[in-house]
């Protein structure tokens, strides 16, 4: 995965501020980079410079500084001479010893869990340079060029590492035997899934008392390696001793009488140093460098050379520090019985036999995969020889189109199918596809369309609206940086639109005029002491009394609330501006927008335009709404897609809702912000000449070879490359094995230069590393190839010479110097790392020779280096042409290019100075000489208890009664005349009799004054009389049984009221004479509507019917409640407490067919307080 600390756009950001900073300093901006005060040089894109080691200024180790001082004088020297003062100083170099950081493994090959051929070497890639030669593993080091590193990666078999449950358990004679007195240990011990044993220092102290030899130091003074555990691997002093036994340059082992200790040098020869240029890498670029440092450690030990099924065998990046001081050979005997080692890392693989998968064969596999993203294309053309054609055709067109049906909820609780597409399409999308696609919503469900095609709703915009919105209350920073920057526009934007329509009444002043008044007004003070002139005022001397009475006419007060249509109009105007500020920069003054290259004037618009970029680059969308169905991208495939901008701007209209609180019908600052993003988008960066690059078209990449090779180099290649845009503007590994990678330009014609081809390459660091061409049980085959100390770009690379050939046992025609060992069945599988660097030094010295005899390989001794490049497997390279891919857009009749190019968000025209919505009128009619509208003045004191608010009269009825037609008064006449009592509600009631319902009438003062009797499941049923007001009547429904799961459904719910006047109390009692109200309302249920109809005989049903189409009803596991409220019913007033009959019905259907309950409640009609009647 790539640093998940990098932004997504880190390529475009980097690629910008590099070429800003080599144009202000005249120079090239790639100066390579400078480590331990080297300064490493500038490569081009593909270069590698491989180094044999990089040791740092000072090894682990305690070191001490002694500073002398001698002090002399020239003026009267003293007779005896002064002392020289010396001063000393101890300190310690600390690194790891037996533990390495979570994070320095950069990569391995093969990753754990694949699979590699025999003649693989496993190697391991670290991201510090330094850290295999911080610590001494040889007191041997001389001043050549190479080092012995105090890591050595190892390779072994489960036999080889495995140990005896005996052992594990700790009991005696075992290799375990009083482990447990160290702090922290419990018997039994187990091993990792690499095989190691997990053991703290202390420990080894025991373990080596108990027949086993190990070059760890238990009495280490390192105190993280005393308190924390290491893993430990045991092996066999065979193995052991084959691994440190000493060879000579020509493969000659060392008699054993002759060597005394380990000797760890060939080591030397399976490390070293790579310096690559990081573009087009998805991990290493995320550092943000061009360049970059890694360390490699090779494995010279192969896997088994006799399996004919997969072999897991495991990797062990060992510290040989101290080994060399382990006396040679290690007897295998009772005394020591195994070697023990501290394990820094390891992962498993598993070793392939021959004629297995490749590398070579899985790129030739995903370039026969290359499609656009959506159905295969197997599937499409499989849905052309259907017997529905017209209908299989519609379907595949939008498969073709990248969509997919998915299950949806719509809003009132029914399960339904929709089609959905993510953001990306396999197809160009028109940018403004339909003149009635809504560019702003509040809740996304304008967004929805209705595709004629398939009949079904297309969701994709609205569902990337909720998405949107979803992501950006989710993000702490974004909300709150939004809700600031909202707050600062409306809060400046409404005070100074208040200020302008305060100028306009003269009813505001500015701190000039204000300042301005003060010196008349204190002129009038010094003239308040005076006696009045007589001529002052027509009417006579004034009384001081008096003097604050105004005798200007009284007006209306200024409306400054946001309804007033010029509040608004000057509210837009100065948002507009206050935006546009808001979103510009504070250092570049030249420059009116922040881009991200120069100082933001405000953080919280950083914030926000960081947030917004992000989406548009495809950060932090799910997977599931970038691939819409996971046959989409299938394993071991390359699917290629284009970027739905009307996608991308639906889904910020949704981020960029948050936090309105002014006007929800038209969010005037979410219309500036995205006006401002624009201006970004659409503006030249100063100092580049173009504006900055937004993602159009891009692809996936899913294959094990991701996984092996997580810096998958990529190559883009373009019509117009010689502009200063950065190629690729995304590339990432967003998951284990999957590639995404997003450009600004696809293969469709377009004026800025369209996409021509791609490359894929092994990256310099993470290329795979074999012991030779071909590896068996009898043989071995090494092939040489061309190095150049100092490389040009026309020098020919290839083959030196033809391969050469050992056999095992040796043959009369083999090389001098033998450079592999099989060991008596197979069980050593080494390279001589010494002899086989000397076979490639001589051959390269003797055959790298110009036609003029100058020597192209100039090292002195074979190195690291040298055998890092000869150890190298054969690099491969994948290239990608568009031929075959068609991009067509939905629209041929537009201009494709020009859809691609335009990536700004739509939105409405800036509000103008005039509303249509709301036109213009005064907000003060008495300023107005013309206007009509009486001005009434503001009440007085004396005044004020004369003016009395009229009782408003009831609302008219906007939903009239609809009289039932004659089939339905027919079907009402059954269900009032024909139906079975209610099933009782008692917990006795078997599965097979129907669901049973509580039915009760009451207001909703009840509904607060009475609540915990209504929890309860009392039967309120009472309605008060006499009160000179309207009603709201709660017809409250509830399922009163709870433990049936038989299949009954419910059709239709009616309460039948019955309507007379108060005159007719002969015939019966009514509950209202003719009902006027607004009608009735669902209160909790959407799953059902309620209907107000009335019969011919003056009845008024309440009919509750379900939304749902289908034909038998609703579940009733889903109607627990069908609660509604009739609004502002007019009750008969009687002179006595009265009671009147309401009817409750209910349609259930059943397999057996339809049934209909009911229940006749009685209402009690009381002047008095309503009382509680408690149900039967």
């Amino acid at each position: 995965m790539s640093n998940a600390n990098a932004s997504p756009r880190h390529l475009v950001l980097n690629h910008a501020r590099r070429l800003i900073a080599a144009k202000q300093q005249s120079e090239s901006s790639a100066t390579g980079i400078i480590s331990e005060g080297y300064q490493f040089p500038a490569l081009d894109p593909g270069q590698v410079q491989i180094y044999s080691f990089f040791e740092p200024r000072l090894q682990a180790g305690v070191y001490t500084i002694l500073a002398t001082q001698d002090i002399s004088a020239t003026v009267n020297p003293p007779t005896d001479p002064i002392p020289q003062i010396q001063n000393t100083q101890t300190f310690e170099v600390v690194s790891p010893c037996y533990h390495i950081p979570s994070n320095a493994i950069c990569s391995t090959f093969p990753p754990q869990g694949y699979g590699a051929e025999v003649e693989t070497l496993p190697h391991v890639v670290l991201k510090d340079p330094h850290l295999p030669w911080e610590r001494a593993a040889s007191a041997k080091n001389s001043s050549e060029k190479n080092r012995v590193p105090w890591l050595a990666l190892l390779l072994f078999t489960d036999d080889e590492l495995r140990l005896d449950p005996s052992d594990l358990a700790g009991g005696s004679g075992s290799i375990f035997d009083g482990i447990t007195t160290t702090p922290g240990v419990k018997l039994p011990l187990k091993q990792s899934p690499t095989l190691s044993v997990s053991l703290p220092l202390p420990a080894m102290g025991t373990i080596e008392k108990n027949s086993v030899t190990t070059p760890i130091n238990p009495k280490d003074t390192n105190t993280e390696d005393q308190t924390k555990a290491m893993d430990v691997i045991f092996l066999k002093p065979a193995l052991f001793n084959e691994l440190f036994r000493e060879y000579d340059k020509t493969g000659t082992a060392t008699e054993t009488e002759k060597q005394t200790t380990c000797d760890v040098s060939r080591y030397k020869y399976l490390s070293h140093v790579r310096l690559i240029n990081t573009e087009g890498m998805a991990e290493a670029s995320s550092q943000g460098e061009s360049s970059g440092l890694y360390s490699i450690v090779v494995c010279h030990r192969t896997g088994p050379l006799t399996n004919t099924q997969p072999v897991p065998v495991y990797a062990h990046l060992v510290s040989i520090e101290g080994v060399e001081a382990i006396p040679y050979p290690v007897a295998d005997s009772s005394s020591s019985r195994f070697v023990a080692l501290a394990s820094l890392y390891s992962w498993s693989y598993s070793c392939l036999p021959a004629d297995s998968f490749n590398l070579y064969t899985a790129m030739r596999h995903l370039g026969d995969t290359m499609q656009m993203l959506r159905a295969p294309d197997n599937l499409l053309a499989s849905m052309e020889v259907l017997t529905a054609p017209a209908a299989a055709s519609s379907v595949a067109a939008r498969l073709r189109d990248g969509y997919t049906l998915c299950r949806y909820r719509v809003q009132t609780g029914e399960v339904t199918t929709a089609i959905m597409r993510g953001a990306l399409s396999p197809t160009v999308v028109p940018r403004k596809g339909s003149p009635t696609y809504q560019i702003q919503s509040n809740s996304g469900t304008s967004f929805q369309v209705f595709d004629r095609c398939t009949g079904l709703i297309d969701i994709t915009y609205s569902a990337a609206w909720q998405l949107g919105k979803t992501l950006a209350l989710a993000d702490q920073a974004f909300c709150g940086a939004l809700s600031r920057l909202r707050s600062t526009v409306e809060k400046i934007a409404l005070d100074k639109a208040k200020a302008d329509e305060l100028i306009k009444y003269k009813a505001y002043l500015t701190r000039e005029k204000a300042i301005e008044a003060l010196l008349p007004l204190i002129e009038g003070l010094n003239n308040l002491s005076q006696p009045p002139a007589k001529s002052a005022d027509p009417r006579g001397p004034l009384n001081m009394v008096d003097r604050f009475k105004s005798t200007s006419p009284k007006t209306d007060a200024i409306d400054l609330s946001f309804n007033n249509p010029s509040i608004r109009r000057g509210f837009m105007k100065h948002a507009g501006s206050l935006v546009a500020k808001l979103a510009g920069s504070s250092s570049d003054i030249d420059s009116q927008v922040y881009n991200e290259l120069n100082t933001a004037y405000s953080t919280d618009w950083a914030v926000v335009l960081s947030w917004v970029l992000d989406r548009m680059f495809l950060s932090n969308i799910p997977a599931q709404y970038l691939i819409a169905d996971p046959s989409y991208l299938p394993p071991e495939s390359f699917r290629f897609f284009h970027i739905d901008a009307n996608w991308i701007d639906a889904l910020i209209d949704g981020a960029l809702s948050t936090g309105n609180q002014l006007n929800e019908d038209e969010d005037v600052i979410r219309i500036y912000i995205k006006t401002a993003i624009n201006s970004y988008i659409t503006d030249d960066i100063k100092d580049l000449g173009r504006p900055p690059q937004i993602p159009s078209f891009g692809f996936f990449m899913r294959s094990d070879i991701v996984s092996q090779f997580p810096d998958l180099k990529v190559t883009a290649k373009f019509e117009n490359s010689d502009d200063n845009r950065v190629n690729i503007l995304r590339h990432e590994n967003i998951n284990n094995g999957v590639m995404l990678c997003l450009f600004d330009r696809s293969p469709v014609d377009d004026s800025r230069g369209c996409l021509k081809s791609l490359k894929f390459t092994q990256p310099p660091h993470q290329q795979s590393f074999a012991s030779s061409t071909t590896l068996g049980e009898t043989s071995i085959m090494i092939s040489y190839r061309k190095m150049y100390s100092e490389y040009e770009a026309d020098e020919p690379l290839g083959e030196l010479q033809s391969p050469a050939i050992w056999h095992n046992p040796p043959s009369p025609g083999d090389p001098p110097n033998p450079v592999f060992v099989w060991g008596q069945s197979g069980e050593i599988r080494t390279l001589i790392p010494r002899s086989l660097a000397q076979s490639v030094y001589d051959a390269l010295v003797a055959k790298m020779k110009s036609q003029d005899g100058t020597e192209l390989f100039t090292e002195t001794k074979p190195t690291s280096a040298m055998m890092g490049v000869h150890l190298n497997s054969s690099t491969y390279i994948l290239n990608v042409g568009y031929g075959v891919v068609a991009a067509t857009p939905y629209d041929t009749k537009g201009d494709a290019s020009t859809t691609i190019q335009d990536r700004t968000l739509m939105t409405f025209m800036p509000p103008t100075s005039e509303s249509a919505k709301d036109p213009p009128k005064e907000s003060n009619p008495a300023a107005n000489p013309k206007s009509n509208t009486q001005v009434v003045p503001t009440p007085t004191p004396e005044n004020r208890g004369a003016v009395r608010n009229k009782s408003m009269p009831p609302p008219p009825n906007f939903h009239p009664l609809i009289p039932l037609k004659q089939k339905d008064q027919k079907s009402l006449n059954d269900s009032i005349d024909n139906f079975q009592p209610m099933p009782p509600a008692d917990a006795g009631q078997t599965i097979s009799q129907p669901p049973s319902y509580l039915f009760d009438v009451y207001t909703v003062t009840d509904l607060t004054t009475k609540k915990d009797k209504i929890k309860a499941g009392d039967l309120i049923s009472t309605v008060p009389m006499n009160t000179g007001l309207y009603h709201d009547l709660v017809f409250r429904v509830t399922l009163a049984t709870k433990n049936l799961h038989a299949d009954y459904r419910i059709k239709e719910f009616r309460v039948i009221i019955q309507q007379g006047d108060v005159s007719d109390s002969a015939k019966g009692t009514y509950l209202t004479k003719d009902y006027k109200g607004p009608g009735p309302v669902m209160l909790n249920n959407l799953r059902f509507n309620v209907l107000a109809e009335y019969t011919t005989q003056g009845d008024m049903v309440l009919r509750v019917v379900p939304r749902s189409m289908d034909p038998t009803g609703v579940p009733f596991g889903n109607v627990a409640n069908a609660t509604f409220i009739l609004g502002l019913v007019n009750v008969n007033s009687y002179d006595t407490d009265k009671t009147c009959v309401v009817s409750f019905r209910i349609n259930v259907w059943s397999s057996e067919g339809d049934t209909w309950y009911g229940t006749n409640l009685p209402v009690a009609m009381n002047s008095a307080p309503p009382a509680t009647v408690k149900s039967k």
